[in-house]
This record gives structure tokens, sequence and C-alpha cells, in this order.
């Protein structure tokens, strides 16, 4: 998912709007709207267009990770297929993961085996911040500030490393049940 950036043209349009506000006597209230506008334009340009702040948006923003660990081997396209699909969106790394999802019941072993070593090395982008983090901002000092980060840091690894462990066994799983 790549980041339209907000046109140059755009932010300065509203900027000026703010400021020609000012010279054209409106009133204080509709200055202080459009600033705001300006200001909250600003904050989601740099959001989006820094790659790191970026995946942390979408990670939040994007659907939980919802893999069937329970299906028969009758079910498994009807299940597991679109399960594959749901995680090509988390990919990390060069190329498209969606063709190693193989849908086709007749498709030859070596095709199948080669869909199961690529999802068994599956490694997701995805970040996982936590609503009980805590703000650095409310540190009062660097030391205070570094510890909190350490916390946050951990409590994030926790929750990358639980969905790679189901993502894991979801893929174990959906091979044993494979046609």
């Amino acid at each position: 998912m790549q980041a339209k950036p907000v046109s140059a043209a755009a932010a300065g349009n509203l900027l000026e709007n703010a400021m020609g506000g000012a010279k054209s006597g409106k009133s204080g209230a509709a200055v202080a709207m459009i600033g705001t506008l300006f200001k909250a334009l600003n904050t989601a340009n740099e959001l989006l267009n820094d790659p790191k702040k970026r995946r942390v948006y979408d990670s939040v923003d994007g659907p939980p990770t919802k893999l069937p660990m329970k299906f028969e081997t009758e079910d498994f396209f009807a299940k597991a297929i679109p399960a594959f699909q749901s995680l090509v969106r988390w990919f990390d790394g060069k190329g498209d993961a969606s063709k190693f999802i193989e849908s086709d019941p007749d498709a030859p072993y070596e095709k199948v085996r080669k869909m199961y070593e690529f999802w068994a090395k599956f490694k997701s982008w995805r970040e996982f911040p936590h609503e009980d983090e805590e703000d650095l901002e409310s540190a009062e000092d660097r030391w205070g500030r570094r510890q909190i980060e350490q916390e946050n840091k951990k409590k994030r690894a926790e929750s990358k490393k639980m969905d790679s462990d189901k993502i894991k066994r979801f893929v174990e799983y959906a091979e044993e049940k494979d046609p």
C-alpha cells in the first residue's frame, strides 16, 4: 500500500488561506480553524511519507489476522486459501507473495511443496503498537523516556512473536490438511 504524498500545492493553498484570512478580515475562528486544518494536514503528510510511521499506521488500521485453526480436508480450499490471501498484505520481502498461493486442487506436488516452503519462512512487516503503551512525552527526563521506550518495545516484540507463532501454526496445520 503506497501513500500518495500530499501535494505541495494543496498545503500551500491551505496555508495561503490561513494567512490571507487574517488580512482579508475573516473572523478569528475561521482563521484558527484553517490553521488547525493546516496542522492536521501537515501531521498526516509527515506520517504517511515516513515509511516506519506509515507501517505502524497501516498495522493499527489493518484488520486483525484471523486464521482458521480448525477445518477439515474437504474445507481446505474454502478456508485456508482465503487465509493465505489475507496474509499477503503483510509480506515483508521482495516480490509478490500471492504467487505462492496454490488454489488449484490439481496442482502438481512440486508447486504445492514450494508454496509451503515459502510460507514456512514467511516474515511479516506488521507492527503491534499497544493501546496501553506509555507516551514518551510523559517522561520527566531522558532516562525515563528510555525506560518507557524499552517497555513499549518489549510489549511490541511479544505481540509480534505471538502473531508469528500463530502464522506458523496455521501454515503447519494447513499443510497437514492439504489434500
